[in-house]
Formats: structure tokens, C-alpha cells, sequence
């Protein structure tokens, strides 16, 4: 399982109280076509088909990740998503008591809190690896097999979260760059052999 955090610029969360006194919490939870900041030694962009046929049936929507501390599930119908040419939007109705409303509510009011993140697999072969000609590596995400949470959160501390199914799909991808280097290499050699015989 994999976590990221928007970046503060496309996140747009906020706290919005209805004439009823009534909070919800919309945002985004995943944007499309857009490079993220650098997770560890990759760059990654979520493309805008990798949602389609993925599961969220069973979401729910946490506060901080934090799964003692639901704000919502999609089987409830108190968090529900929509999913856009630019993003996945959602819109969460926490539940009103003390707690969330000092704890989520009043910080994301202030604008202490910005931030969204989403809890995510990829699908078997959903992604791909590709080395940018500056030598940057991107990840594009062409599949999500399930989305399993999203929600707000006060630090972008999984910005540097890479699980170790990505870390093993970015060696993999290293590895094969290298093996291929390597063949081009040898051919090249060959062939500037051949030339001078």
C-alpha cells in the first residue's frame, strides 16, 4: 500500500460549515497529470485513466491516516468522490463533536491544514518507468487497483514514503536501464570492430 500527500498548491481542502451549522470537508484527493514532488529518488505522475474500474467501495476518509479517527466511509455515504478530467474530488461529513471539530475542523478553518492524502495500490502492471532526457525518473501511473483512504493531514511527511513494492519496481527499472546500456554498449563496440577490420 502507498501513501502520498497533494502538494499544498493543488490540494484546495477546506472546512465548510451549511446554514444547518453542518461541517463537510471537500478536496482533492489525487490530481492527474501533474509531477509531484520528488518521492525519494523518483518523480511521479498519476494519469488520468488510472482510476478507471479501480475499487473505493470500501474507502474511508481519516484524519492524519489515522484509522482510529474516521471522518467518514464511502459505504455510509459520509465521504463520496467524484472523479474529474483534472482529479479526484471528495467531500467528507465528519462526525460533530468536540474531538473533530478542535482536532480537524478548526485547523483546517485556520488554514494550519492544507494538505490531502490518499492511500492507494497499484494495479499489476500499472505503472511505468521512464528516464526523462535531464536524467529524472518518472513514474506514471497508469492503473490503481483500489484507493483505500484520503483525508486531510497537517505535515506532508509521506511526500518521502516509498513502500518497498515501489522501491522493488524502481530497482527493477534501474536494473533493466543498465542491462540495456550495456547491450547497446557491446553492439556499439562490435560494430566499430567490424568498421576497422
Amino acid at each position: 500500500m502507498e501513501t502520498r500527500i497533494l502538494p499544498q498548491e493543488f490540494s484546495e481542502v477546506r472546512a465548510i460549515q451549511n446554514d444547518d451549522g453542518v461541517w463537510h470537508i471537500p478536496g482533492k484527493a489525487i490530481v492527474f497529470n501533474v509531477r509531484s514532488r520528488k518521492i525519494k529518488s523518483f518523480f511521479e505522475v498519476i494519469m488520468p485513466t488510472a482510476l478507471d474500474n479501480a475499487k473505493m467501495d470500501d474507502a474511508i476518509s481519516c484524519w492524519n491516516h489515522n484509522t482510529s479517527h474516521i471522518l467518514g466511509s464511502v459505504r455510509n455515504k459520509t465521504t463520496t468522490y467524484e472523479i474529474t478530467g483534472d482529479a479526484m474530488l471528495y467531500d467528507t461529513l465528519p462526525p460533530n463533536n468536540p474531538t473533530t471539530n478542535d482536532m480537524v475542523i478548526a485547523p483546517i478553518v485556520r488554514r494550519d491544514v492544507t494538505g490531502s492524502s490518499f492511500m492507494f495500490n497499484i494495479a499489476e502492471g500499472g505503472d511505468e518507468w521512464v528516464r526523462d532526457p535531464d536524467g529524472s525518473i518518472v513514474r506514471y501511473v497508469h492503473k490503481i487497483y483500489e484507493v483505500y483512504e484520503w483525508g486531510p493531514v497537517s505535515l506532508p511527511v509521506y511526500m518521502d514514503t516509498v513502500t518497498e513494492v515501489t522501491k522493488r519496481s524502481l530497482d527493477d527499472f534501474i536494473s533493466l536501464t543498465k542491462q540495456q546500456e550495456t547491450v547497446i554498449r557491446s553492439q556499439y563496440t562490435k560494430m566499430k570492430l567490424a568498421l576497422y577490420r
